[in-house]
């Protein structure tokens, strides 16, 4: 039996926490480890992997997924969409953005990956080619990009003839800001292409790299470890099937419990 998101992450934290090494990095120290997966199956039971551990607010991730799907390239452009952390990445005060998140799904060499997974997904749904790639090394490697992306690979997949499956491939991840929003991310993903594909949603494997926490989170990782958890929210959605549509309006939570809410320090 697979254990409920919250557990898995939780579990993870506090090994992580336990048997991590720290690393000098680009922006800090952080406690890291080699490797992680978690595998979401809340969708299906019509829940959302929002954690309850501490209280998470849900639409601006649920923005960000939106600008993302518009092809982000400013500051505003996310601020449209109810995201408001996007200041930390700008290029200058105008807030310009040199983005691959999204930027690449629709247009990576003039070839629109949206469209190509959901044009597969309704004709050819056991195709195992059904993949956006966001990582674009021209761009990384002449250092063009004001933040290179995170998580780069999604690949779908249909089991059962209905249910659209979402393997989530990310190269590093902050697991205390970064990972809950990547859970509601990715579930955007597969709630908007099942739509515009005619398909149920199925379940995530988020598949992570270098997994890590920032020194100066510790104290406060340790408090969320000892927090009380509750049953993950119900949703409602109004998602159209033009993807490109969505907006942070179209999913509804239910039902959220959470315990007290924990500040963490976004790092640039």
């Amino acid at each position: 039996m697979i254990e409920s998101t919250e557990k898995q992450y939780l579990d993870l934290v506090k090994n992580i926490l336990d048997n991590g090494e720290d690393k000098e990095t680009r922006n800090g120290t952080t406690r890291s480890q080699f490797g992680a997966q978690i595998r979401i199956t809340e969708l299906k039971e019509g829940k959302l992997p929002l954690l309850t551990s501490r209280k998470h607010f849900f639409k601006g991730i649920i923005g960000e997924y939106a600008a993302f799907l518009k092809g982000p390239k400013s500051v505003k452009d996310f601020e449209d969409e109810g995201c408001n952390y996007w200041k930390l990445w700008a290029d200058n005060e105008e807030g310009d953005l040199r983005l691959d998140y999204g930027n690449a799904w629709s247009d990576f060499n003039g070839v629109n990956q949206i469209d190509y997974c959901i044009n597969l997904l309704k004709n050819d749904p056991n195709s195992r080619r059904i993949i956006i790639n966001a990582w674009n090394p021209v761009h990384v490697i002449n250092k063009e990009l004001s933040l290179e992306c995170c998580h780069y690979g999604y690949q779908f997949h249909v089991s059962e003839g209905k249910y659209l499956n979402l393997k989530f491939i990310q190269r590093s991840v902050d697991t205390l800001i970064g990972m809950p929003s990547d859970f509601i991310l990715a579930s955007m993903m597969v709630l908007t292409f099942a739509k515009a594909a005619g398909l149920e949603p199925g379940e995530i494997i988020m598949d992570f790299t270098d997994v890590h926490i920032y020194l100066e989170h510790i104290e406060n990782a340790r408090i969320q470890l000892k927090q009380e958890t509750f049953e993950f929210p119900t949703f409602t959605e109004t998602i159209t099937e033009n993807i490109y549509d969505f907006n942070n309006e179209m999913v509804k939570i239910h039902n959220y419990k959470f315990s007290e809410p924990i500040k963490y320090l976004l790092k640039a």
